[in-house]
């Protein structure tokens, strides 16, 4: 493993996952800091022989979003099936077309993105469920403390419906960020580390909302296509753009999801997606020891908070005045950001709180 993946492989469990999968195999995995190689996040895989001579030797490269390069091409080629490139378009379409986000979704995806989605929010509801009864510590040799059951002890015992609401929403994205530390199966909205944001909200929709499923699966929808389009603009890995670009999208990916489930306008997702966009700007990718742990667990936490905040301003200032920022600047700005930063604050574990803090 070269680059980011050298740096936090093992604070992320890769080499054990990568042993778990070739468990019939002889594996040895090797972290190299040193070599730099174009792409931050490579693997290079090398095969041998009973005689332990090289077969063979190919380099991987993960782009994000789930799209692996094998040399110059894509391992999986894919199409886009959709007719917009950005937010502006995909408004503009569904607003000529009289469409809604479900309309949108069935049109291009097909009848089966509805039972995906659906899995989707089982495997939310589930993760969340494992880690608001479990106690503990994750992240080796931190010994971060698991804080979500008692997180959500506290919201149980708290009057005040402000800081009630503020407290159940902290606890359900702890429970997926420390199950993720933890190496459980969680879902990726936009990534694994990120992944408490969009999660803990579709959990407060379910548990304290009493949202229907339909609402919820409209909501993932929207989630995934902002998703979506600042993958295709800009980038949602933190070793290209700092975590602006894995909790910044995911906080507008969970305010947009907001603003459908309470039926609001696609101006009022772009409003919502842009501000929490806009003020997760600069924001670095800096994992103390390698380990999604510090600050990434709090930081999902921050990031929902942030996302329902986003929402709240939408839905009471959308009608005051147009947003001077639109959610596509936004993401443009963020993309130009991450790559003028600094790699040692990129998923490198070299910068930020992961120099300043001792263990």
């Amino acid at each position: 493993m070269f680059g980011s993946l050298a740096f936090t492989g093992k604070g992320h469990c890769t080499d054990k996952i990568i042993k778990s999968v070739l468990h019939k195999y002889k594996v040895e995995v090797k972290f190299d800091i040193d070599t730099k190689k174009l792409c931050p996040n490579m693997m290079e895989f090398t095969a041998f022989d009973a005689d332990d001579k090289v077969i063979c030797t190919q380099d991987y490269n993960s782009v994000g979003g789930g799209d692996v390069l094998k040399g110059n091409e894509y391992l999986i080629p894919h199409d886009d099936i959709y007719p917009f490139s950005n937010f502006l378009e995909m408004r503009q379409y569904m607003e000529s077309n009289d469409m809604t986000v479900r309309d949108l979704i069935l049109k291009f995806e097909g009848e089966d993105i509805l039972p995906f989605l659906k899995t989707v929010l089982n495997k939310m509801i589930e993760v969340v469920d494992i880690g608001l009864k479990t106690t503990g510590e994750v992240a080796g040799i931190l010994h971060v403390k698991r804080m979500a059951k008692e997180t959500f002890a506290e919201a149980m015992i708290t009057e005040d419906k402000y800081i009630k609401i503020q407290l159940l929403l902290a606890s359900y994205a702890y429970a997926a960020n420390e199950c993720n530390c933890a190496g459980e199966q969680v879902v990726t909205c936009p990534t694994c580390g990120a992944t408490g944001v969009l999660t803990s909200l579709m959990n407060y929709a379910k548990r304290n909302l009493d949202m229907s499923d339909d609402t919820m699966l409209d909501g993932l929808a929207m989630a995934g296509l902002i998703g979506l389009i600042v993958r295709t603009n800009a980038s949602i890995s933190g070793a290209v753009a700092g975590c602006q670009a894995e909790i910044g999208t995911a906080t507008s990916m969970a305010a947009g999801a907001m603003c459908i489930m309470d039926n609001l306008t696609m101006y009022h997702v772009e409003y919502a997606a842009e501000i929490a966009m806009e003020h997760s700007l600069g924001l670095t990718c800096d994992p103390v020891k390698g380990y999604v742990a510090i600050p990434c667990i709090e930081r999902n936490v921050m990031g929902v908070l942030k996302a329902m905040d986003a929402y709240v301003l939408s839905k009471s200032l959308a009608k005051l005045r147009k947003n001077f920022i639109s959610f596509d600047e936004a993401v443009e700005v963020m993309y130009e950001s991450g790559l003028a930063m600094n790699e040692d604050y990129k998923e490198t574990s070299k910068g930020g709180l992961a120099k300043v803090h001792i263990c």
